[in-house]
């Protein structure tokens, strides 16, 4: 796909499409994990959830209760990680002044320009589901992220 980078210039962009399988990406600045990087191999076995966010997005941040909760309840069988384009710098000062992001337990991974350029989007929250084999399985909202909608992706996953 060619995608226009400035008018009059165009560049070829690597996107991952749904069925894909997702290439290894190592990622750092990340917080709430047990390191400062991470790869998304290290989530093969589990429903992977990238849960693209912002600062700015009310429904993002009214989200991230229900993620974690959700976490919690699928703890074995999926990891739901989130992801900002947002420095470091920026999301600590966010979290000092916002409880919710300050309670926050899922791994964070400030500072993305990778995984944007793999799954692009242009509305947040934007969520992307990846199977445990490391299949793009689809994209969706936080408002399809359910206990039910959960437990089908497992169901239809794990075959």
């Amino acid at each position: 796909m060619l995608l226009s980078n400035t008018p009059g210039t165009l560049f070829a962009q690597k996107y991952v499409k749904i069925g894909d399988q997702v290439p290894e990406v190592t990622l750092s600045n990340v917080l709430n994990y047990k390191s400062k990087t991470l790869k998304l191999s290290d989530f093969k076995g589990k429903v992977l959830i990238l849960d693209f966010w912002a600062t700015w997005c009310g429904s993002c941040i009214e989200a991230m209760p229900k993620l974690d909760s959700l976490q919690n309840r699928f703890d074995d069988r999926i990891q739901i990680l989130s992801v900002t384009y947002q420095t470091k710098a920026e999301i600590d000062a966010f979290k000092k002044r916002n409880q919710t992001v300050r309670d926050f337990k899922l791994p964070l991974v400030t500072g993305d320009d990778k995984l944007k350029k793999l799954f692009p989007h242009r509305a947040l929250p934007h969520l992307v589901w990846i199977s445990p084999k490391g299949k793009f399985l689809l994209t969706s909202s936080g408002y399809n992220v359910t206990n039910s909608t959960l437990q089908d992706i497992l169901k239809t996953s794990s075959r």
